[in-house]
């Protein structure tokens, strides 16, 4: 259980957030999370690893959901269209970004109906986000980091 953010998630909540790095393992091997269980949701997020690896229950997103329970969300994800991901894949995918796009401020801050993950951009704690385009690597960051 091996993910970008977290190994396995249940009745939790991955929201807004992005992750970078090489990711590998052997078994449920994700971008963002390698499983979700009951009542969890993994949304509104950016997988931008250049390479998963694992050898089952292997994905840009999440490497495996289980599809006993009912009650999950994963939905409205992005991943690099470039990233590499070895092993017998299962899970979810996320919509293809290209490097480029995930430059550009948009891509996050439009709303989800528009094409976005509807990040909040700006000074405080509601709108947490920044992204000065052309510098600190082009990618977001928290407004109260020092970059």
């Amino acid at each position: 259980f091996i993910g970008g953010i977290v190994g396995s998630v249940r009745y939790s909540n991955i929201l807004n957030s992005y992750v970078l790095g090489d990711i590998s393992g052997m078994s449920f091997i994700g971008g963002i999370a390698g499983y979700v269980d009951n009542g969890s949701t993994v949304q509104y997020n950016a997988a931008i690893n250049s390479a998963i690896s694992g050898t089952n229950n292997v994905n840009r997103i999440v490497g495996n959901i289980n599809d006993n329970r009912i009650i999950y969300t994963v939905s409205n994800n992005f991943a690099l269209d470039t990233m590499s991901v070895t092993g017998a894949r299962s899970g979810d995918e996320g919509a293809n970004k290209t490097i480029d796009e995930l430059k550009i401020k948009t891509t996050y801050s439009n709303s989800t109906t528009n094409g976005g993950l509807g990040w909040k951009f700006g000074d405080d704690d509601d709108n947490p986000w920044k992204m000065e385009e052309g510098k600190n690597n082009d990618l977001p960051y928290f407004y109260w980091q020092d970059l």
